[in-house]
């Protein structure tokens, strides 16, 4: 399995994990590792973790924000390829665009279009983000794993 793992910009929020998944990527030829984290209690994030196909992975966080404003661009229709998440990416390899839209695919961000091969349309976010709020509510409602410190008086 080759993965690729650039070192992590120098200024990383700190971004709490909630999961990590795998989805195919867009060829069906690979799998694709991601990650889904919170900073504060709204701020979401997804960070590209691994592929098995090869190719450079840029493992830094990035807002969910900025996939969904470039998603929205898209909302009243209109079809699109991973080339609309180049402005997220600048200066590290294209494959992370197809590994975005990948992990957007089994999001259901968006959906394939029909008869249109590697063309893509916008679908709500909607069961994304509730899925997010779901995950945030189990973190919250896990007990710390830390042990309590006795006080003794």
């Amino acid at each position: 399995m080759a993965t690729s793992k650039p070192k992590p910009k120098a200024t990383q929020p700190d971004i709490q994990l909630l999961t990590t998944a795998k989805c195919l990527s867009i060829s069906g030829r690979g799998e694709v590792r991601y990650s889904i984290g919170v900073l504060g209690d709204t701020d979401i994030y997804i960070k590209l973790v691994s592929s098995s196909g090869g190719g450079q992975i840029n493992n830094s966080w990035v807002p969910f924000t900025d996939i969904l404003k470039l998603l929205e661009n898209y909302s009243g229709g209109g079809s699109f390829t991973s080339a609309i998440f180049k402005p997220i990416f600048t200066d590290v390899s294209s494959n992370n665009c197809g590994f975005t839209l990948a992990v957007a695919l089994k999001e259901k961000l968006v959906m394939p279009q029909e008869g249109k091969r590697r063309k893509f349309v916008y679908h709500s976010p909607a069961a994304f983000l509730a899925k997010v709020e779901k995950l945030i509510a189990a973190k919250a409602a896990k007990p710390s794993s830390r042990p309590k410190s006795k006080t003794s008086t």
